[in-house]
């Protein structure tokens, strides 16, 4: 049987278009965007229009758009910046580098919290909510439309394109205009306005703008998909404990532990997850599955399943079947 992926939250597999477009880059398109000759022009060409794309689509301004490796990266330089306070549902990148904060420029703290919590799919709020929003995109991409203007709290947003279909080594960090006034390199260089120095990785970025775009030109098409799929799941759910958010469910065992479920999901040709993929391997419970309202024992119990609109319903129904098994089996 072929393998089910239903780890879409961690890395979600890449466009094949996109992966086209690279192979074109990567064999004949590769050259320094800073370079002055012809080939270094045409590369910054194709940088620049991938920037102004994804402003367009997150509803900001091109000069706000900074491109980086990943959103653990743009949180460390975010950390250079401000005092940061995580949000309990924050990936583990935000809440270790708001021990290791160091502004020069102001005392003023930002709130880094996820649009989206990467375990379980939820919603934050956060009209209203004070102080200034440093807001973590990575699970929401595709979830609802982001129009970073009309967040008027918002004045810093991060994001990886390899949690919507780009590849890995892209993200970027928006810094919105009346705050990049505290603006401190994170790494010394002439690029990306002399505030993050290296040649920028720009058919990575490129991809990650192609799938931003796909994402949103199929937004209604894909969530109808996405809604279908996880109805079907929990419509078919044998009994035990869980809930379901977006596009991702949280199953808890009566006796399992999440780390033997998914060893033995793995085995059967499932892969899934025991929370975020970057703290999969801690023995702790999940911070943000303990603020969601699950006991200790329930969070070292509980695993997640995430869709994809690549994924299928035959999928779904063999994924039932196998966890029907592994509950009469084991738990």
């Amino acid at each position: 049987m072929k393998r089910i992926y239903f780890d879409n939250a961690s890395n979600e597999t890449p466009n094949k278009d996109i992966l086209k477009l690279l192979s074109i880059f990567y064999t004949s398109k590769v050259h320094n965007p800073s370079s002055t000759h012809k080939e270094g022009i045409e590369a910054s060409f194709w940088l620049e229009n991938a920037r102004k794309d994804i402003a367009k689509v997150l509803g900001c301004d091109e000069d706000e758009i900074f491109f980086v490796s990943s959103s653990s990266e743009a949180i460390a330089w975010v950390a250079k910046m401000r005092k940061i306070i995580a949000h309990p549902t924050s990936h583990h990148s935000v809440i270790e580098a708001q021990k290791d904060c160091n502004p020069k420029l102001t005392n003023e703290p930002v709130l880094a919290i996820p649009y989206y919590d990467s375990e379980t799919g939820q919603k934050n709020e956060i009209e209203g909510v004070k102080p200034e929003i440093f807001l973590d995109l990575t699970a929401s991409i595709g979830k609802e439309r982001i129009n970073l203007h009309n967040m008027k709290n918002v004045t810093y947003a991060c994001l990886s394109a390899h949690k919507f279909g780009g590849i890995l080594g892209a993200g970027l960090l928006y810094i919105r205009k009346d705050v990049q006034q505290y603006i401190q390199p994170l790494i010394w260089g002439s690029q990306e306005q002399g505030y993050r120095g290296g040649t920028e990785n720009y058919p990575a970025i490129i991809a990650m703008s192609e799938a931003l775009k796909k994402c949103y030109e199929h937004f209604d098409e894909n969530k109808t998909k996405l809604d279908y799929l996880m109805e079907f799941l929990v419509s078919n759910m044998p009994k035990c404990k869980f809930q379901s958010a977006s596009n991702t469910l949280n199953i808890t065992f009566n006796k399992l532990s999440a780390q033997t479920a998914v060893v033995i999901f793995d085995k059967e040709g499932v892969a899934v997850s025991a929370g975020s993929a970057c703290n999969s391997h801690s023995v702790e419970p999940s911070l943000t599955l303990l603020y969601r309202g699950y006991t200790k024992e329930e969070a070292l119990r509980t695993i997640r399943v995430s869709l994809s609109e690549n994924n299928t319903i035959e999928e779904c129904k063999n994924f039932i079947k196998i966890l029907k098994d592994t509950i009469d089996k084991y738990d």
